[in-house]
């Protein structure tokens, strides 16, 4: 068994951007299913995009907090951001359907459209609000 100093990989090594994109993509393929799930069936894209997202935002939460950030994610303050965050990020995400279908786009395109804008969007807010990650500020601090 090879030293632990001495290990090729370690994701404690990897950059944040791309741990957030790593976990990220979990979540995205997990919320998009979601989504395109409930098209499928029958609901407004309105309606889709918002329980897609509420059934991602726990979980994506928990993974986010505890391997992108490095952080306990049981701190209320955080998780009334986190919450904030994705209710803009709802809102930014609905505006864009909504403009992509006046467009004459279809609905299963548009959220797959939007899918690297709103990751974009979604780690700077999250980086800025949630985690108080300043620029440089290593990703193994804990922020409040």
């Amino acid at each position: 068994m090879p030293e632990p100093d001495k290990v090729l990989f370690s994701w404690f090594n990897v950059p944040q951007p791309i741990k957030f994109l790593v976990v990220g993509a979990v979540n995205t393929v997990f919320g998009y299913s979601c989504y395109a799930g409930l098209l499928f069936i029958g609901l407004h894209y309105s309606l889709a995009a918002l329980f897609g997202m509420l059934l991602g935002i726990a979980f994506n939460y928990l993974s986010t907090s505890k391997y992108v950030f490095n952080t306990t994610p049981a701190n209320i303050s955080r998780v009334i951001r986190f919450v904030l965050v994705y209710s803009l990020q709802y809102l930014l995400n609905v505006l864009c359907l909504w403009f992509l279908e006046q467009s004459g786009f279809n609905p299963y395109i548009s959220g797959l459209l939007l899918i690297i804008p709103m990751a974009v969007v979604s780690y700077l807010l999250l980086n800025y609000f949630v985690y108080n990650k300043k620029p440089g500020q290593g990703s193994n601090e804990h922020a409040t």
